[in-house]
């Protein structure tokens, strides 16, 4: 094999390692995408059947937004209560 044979097929493997890691990067995205829909998807069956808890057990209202910043680890921003006018 002469110097640009050898050349050539070597560009060839690097060219094919680099499409292969564009389709590794591109597979791990979307399966980052699926799990996060996945998990509000998830998130979202559990506060209808909190719902439906509530409105068959007469229960008070729910907060949701404090239960989602304890399970994700945000933290929560106090809201400042408007004084009556």
């Amino acid at each position: 094999m002469s110097m640009k044979q050898r050349l050539m097929a070597k560009e060839f493997e690097y060219d094919m390692k680099l499409k292969q890691m564009d389709v590794d990067a591109i597979g791990k995205k979307e399966k980052q995408i699926e799990d996060r829909k996945d998990k509000r998807t998830e998130m979202q069956a559990t506060q209808q059947s909190k719902l439906i808890s509530q409105r068959q057990n007469d229960l008070p209202p729910t907060n949701f937004d404090s239960q989602q910043q304890e399970n994700t680890g945000e933290q929560q921003i106090p809201q400042q209560e408007m004084p009556p006018m």
